[in-house]
């Protein structure tokens, strides 16, 4: 059955067809937070190309839009599709202050701590407990509370947690931080660089240029998103607000000017697993 409204009425139409109403959007940011591997053109309503496919998806009522009446990002073909999806994913997936938090302590050289330890020694003519420093640098979980993203302990509650020499915990505690500062920009440098260079080269191979300006504005918006999560792991009592919460790629690809992405009749992409996508029925 189709289901025809009036405000979709078009004397040269130009259609996409959806199995479903058009009150519910799919893929938003709450969906989106389980490491997804599709839905990554953006939380609003997929369209299929064909009507005959929107039919065969399942036994709900098909609607068609006229895509005419839409600014669409056009992708040019299945490669550079699936391209941009990739680099949006990146974005959806990624709470970058998370993520480099926990790699900076998985991935932190005790031996450059122990070398700041022995260079104190011998400046302040000290000898600490050789035993007692293979402990603490051991003793990973402790750093790991030290410097947590959402409720970091104390210098004080880590001396005392760390159950070894008071003097030798405080420096210990300064020499990491130090250390952690340095690693954690550099991998965030990285990281930042990465995402911004795959989301750049994929809106260009779809014909979609853009300045330092809008990468910088695309950022802010990212990282407004990682606010926005950060948010929900604090207070897991909001989690049902994210419902309602546009995911990055679409704020991302809205900033740009864009009210949806369309694939309609290219390939491995015009199908049920990517679709086409209108953010917001008018």
């Amino acid at each position: 059955m189709i289901t025809k409204f009036k405000i979709f009425e078009n004397l040269s139409p130009d259609y996409g067809y959806r199995s479903g109403d058009l009150k519910h959007k799919a893929e938003n940011m709450y969906r989106m937070d389980s490491g997804r591997g599709t839905g990554h053109f953006g939380t609003g309503f997929y369209f299929f190309g064909s009507e005959e496919d929107a039919k065969g998806y399942d036994k709900r009522d098909v609607v068609k839009v006229d895509f005419s009446k839409y600014n669409l990002l056009k992708i040019k073909n299945r490669e550079t599709g699936l391209d941009l999806h990739y680099a949006l994913k990146q974005f959806n997936n990624n709470v970058i202050n998370l993520r480099i938090a926990h790699e900076v302590i998985e991935k932190f050289s005790k031996y450059q701590i122990i070398k700041k330890i022995e260079n104190f020694e011998k400046e302040n003519d000290i000898s600490f407990s050789y035993h007692e420093i293979q402990d603490l640098l051991d003793y990973k979980d402790l750093f790991s509370e030290a410097f947590d993203t959402f409720d970091p302990i104390s210098k004080e509650e880590f001396i005392k947690k760390s159950e070894v020499d008071k003097q030798l915990a405080s420096i210990t505690y300064d020499f990491f931080k130090e250390q952690y500062k340095i690693e954690y920009d550099e991998l965030y440098k990285q990281e930042k660089n990465r995402m911004i260079i795959l989301l750049r080269n994929a809106l260009w191979k779809n014909n979609v240029n853009v300045n330092d300006e809008q990468l910088k504005e695309i950022w802010k918006i990212y990282l407004e998103v990682c606010d926005d999560k950060t948010d929900r792991y604090k207070h897991t009592n909001i989690i049902h607000e994210w419902k309602n919460l546009d995911t990055a790629s679409t704020r991302i690809i809205k900033s740009l000017g864009f009210e949806g992405i369309d694939v309609r009749g290219i390939y491995g992409l015009d199908n049920s697993e990517f679709g086409s996508v209108i953010y917001d029925i008018k």
